[in-house]
């Protein structure tokens, strides 16, 4: 198999801090009753702007992901967190061996633009953004974009992501779903990998994608 995808955030990059930080901000700025980052986090959000702007309407929405995004750019370089142990190594490995890669996120394009500044996102054959598609994971759209993009429909591949909607999406895409679970806390990846179905690919670190693709 020679073709993966990945999701950014909480995949590839540890962002976390970086998010919560600038959503606090976002939210304190345009409304008078913040939401806490939990109550966020329970509306699964899989994109910036359309997922606020579902949330607070075109206005608020969009207002507060200016707020966001620019909090986002000012506090890149203090807060991202960078690569997860083991991603350079395992994405340097993959191309190497020529294995296809994309990226397929619900980031918005400046937030990306900001991340790229401070993290070497390199030997991606695509990225494809929130900005580029209609609808946010679990739609496919995104995947199946990439996959347009690259000349790579109907061909075999992984799409691997850190949320249930990204296997979701995934196996939507036509995709191998593969949940990686290199971000969360040590004692509880291999909880979580053994309640996957048997079609998830469960990785608890970067390198078990290596060992899966053979």
């Amino acid at each position: 198999m020679k073709l993966v995808l990945f999701d950014l955030d909480g995949t590839l990059l540890d962002t976390r801090a970086l998010y919560a930080e600038s959503y606090r901000r976002g939210f304190a700025e345009v409304l008078d009753a913040p939401p806490t980052w939990e109550e966020m986090l329970q509306r699964r959000p899989a994109s910036e702007r359309s997922f606020l702007v579902d949330w607070y309407g075109e206005r608020d929405g969009g207002r507060i992901h200016d707020a966001v995004v620019a909090a986002y750019d000012a506090l890149a370089e203090e807060l991202l967190g960078g690569f997860f142990d083991g991603v350079p190594e395992m994405l340097e490995a993959l191309h190497g061996a020529g294995v296809r890669t994309g990226i397929v996120t619900g980031k918005s394009r400046r937030a990306y633009e900001a991340t790229v500044r401070h993290a070497r996102l390199e030997g991606f054959e695509v990225v494809v953004l929130e900005d580029d598609v209609p609808h946010p994971k679990p739609d496919p759209g995104g995947i199946r974009e990439a996959l347009r993009r690259m000349g790579a429909d109907g061909e075999p591949g992984v799409y691997v992501g850190d949320t249930p909607m990204d296997v979701e999406a995934a196996h939507a895409a036509g995709l191998i779903g593969a949940a990686a679970l290199w971000g969360r806390a040590e004692e509880d990846r291999a909880e979580v990998a053994a309640k996957l179905a048997d079609e998830v690919w469960g990785l608890l670190r970067p390198d078990d994608l290596l060992r899966r693709l053979g």
